[in-house]
Protein backbone atom coordinates (compact mmCIF):
# COMPACT_ATOMS: atom_id res chain seq x y z
CA UNK A 1 0.00 0.00 0.00
CA UNK A 2 2.87 2.38 0.69
CA UNK A 3 4.15 1.88 -2.88
CA UNK A 4 0.69 2.78 -4.18
CA UNK A 5 0.56 6.02 -2.19
CA UNK A 6 4.12 6.97 -3.15
CA UNK A 7 3.21 6.41 -6.80
CA UNK A 8 0.17 8.64 -6.39
CA UNK A 9 2.34 11.39 -4.89
CA UNK A 10 4.77 11.12 -7.81
CA UNK A 11 1.89 11.29 -10.31
CA UNK A 12 0.45 14.34 -8.54
CA UNK A 13 3.81 16.14 -8.55
CA UNK A 14 4.29 15.45 -12.27
CA UNK A 15 0.81 16.72 -13.09
CA UNK A 16 1.03 19.88 -11.01
CA UNK A 17 4.47 20.63 -12.44
CA UNK A 18 3.02 20.47 -15.95
CA UNK A 19 -0.18 22.40 -15.13
CA UNK A 20 -0.23 25.03 -12.37
CA UNK A 21 -4.04 24.94 -12.36
CA UNK A 22 -4.14 21.19 -11.61
CA UNK A 23 -6.13 20.65 -8.40
CA UNK A 24 -7.54 17.14 -8.68
CA UNK A 25 -8.74 15.52 -5.46
CA UNK A 26 -8.04 11.98 -6.67
CA UNK A 27 -5.26 10.23 -8.56
CA UNK A 28 -6.03 7.02 -10.44
CA UNK A 29 -3.12 4.64 -10.97
CA UNK A 30 -2.79 2.56 -14.16
CA UNK A 31 -4.08 -0.53 -12.31
CA UNK A 32 -7.30 1.34 -11.43
CA UNK A 33 -6.56 1.90 -7.73
CA UNK A 34 -7.37 5.38 -6.46
CA UNK A 35 -5.71 7.73 -3.98
CA UNK A 36 -7.36 10.68 -2.27
CA UNK A 37 -5.49 14.01 -2.33
CA UNK A 38 -6.13 16.64 0.35
CA UNK A 39 -4.69 20.07 -0.39
CA UNK A 40 -3.82 21.63 2.98
CA UNK A 41 -2.42 24.80 1.41
CA UNK A 42 -1.53 25.86 -2.11
CA UNK A 43 0.37 27.96 -4.58
CA UNK A 44 3.34 28.52 -4.42
CA UNK A 45 3.97 26.76 -1.07
CA UNK A 46 2.06 23.48 -1.30
CA UNK A 47 1.19 21.12 1.54
CA UNK A 48 -0.72 18.01 0.45
CA UNK A 49 -1.75 14.73 2.05
CA UNK A 50 -2.21 11.68 -0.16
CA UNK A 51 -3.96 8.60 1.17
CA UNK A 52 -4.96 5.23 -0.20
CA UNK A 53 -8.64 4.55 0.37
CA UNK A 54 -9.33 1.13 -1.11
CA UNK A 55 -8.06 -1.29 1.55
CA UNK A 56 -8.22 -1.79 5.29
CA UNK A 57 -4.54 -0.88 5.61
CA UNK A 58 -4.58 2.79 4.75
CA UNK A 59 -1.31 4.64 4.31
CA UNK A 60 -0.85 8.41 4.13
CA UNK A 61 2.01 10.58 2.97
CA UNK A 62 2.27 14.29 3.65
CA UNK A 63 4.30 16.24 1.10
CA UNK A 64 5.38 19.87 1.28
CA UNK A 65 6.82 21.50 -1.83
CA UNK A 66 7.26 24.79 -3.62
CA UNK A 67 6.12 25.10 -7.21
CA UNK A 68 7.81 27.85 -9.18
CA UNK A 69 8.50 28.71 -12.81
CA UNK A 70 11.42 26.29 -13.05
CA UNK A 71 9.77 23.27 -11.44
CA UNK A 72 9.16 21.82 -7.99
CA UNK A 73 11.33 22.04 -4.88
CA UNK A 74 10.50 19.22 -2.50
CA UNK A 75 10.89 20.26 1.15
CA UNK A 76 9.26 17.37 3.02
CA UNK A 77 7.97 13.84 2.27
CA UNK A 78 6.92 11.68 5.21
CA UNK A 79 4.49 8.95 6.06
CA UNK A 80 1.94 9.99 8.66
Amino acid sequence: NLNLVEGCVEDYLLKIRADSAFTAKTITRPDGRICQVTINSGNPNWDITVSEQTTAYQRQIRVVFIRNATGIILTSWKEI
